[in-house]
């Protein structure tokens, strides 16, 4: 039950900045189906890397963040 609601939120996440935001999936294609990967970004708030991380799928993603003093 919790993999479905982790999909299904990813899914709609995807559905939903789709449709609202203007997502380049031209750019998205470059990132490669399997094998390790740095996926670094700057961002200015703390929804991108949610929204990133739904476009990306199916990969697993493991984050790694520093908090700015």
């Amino acid at each position: 039950m919790r993999r479905f609601l982790h999909w299904f939120v990813l899914y709609l996440l995807a559905g939903i900045t789709t449709v609202l935001c203007r997502i380049e999936k031209d750019e998205l294609e470059k990132i490669p189906a399997g094998g390790p990967m740095i996926l670094a970004m700057n961002h200015i708030g703390s929804i991108e890397v949610p929204l990133l991380r739904a476009h990306v799928r199916p990969r697993r993603v493991i984050s790694l963040a520093k908090i700015e003093t």
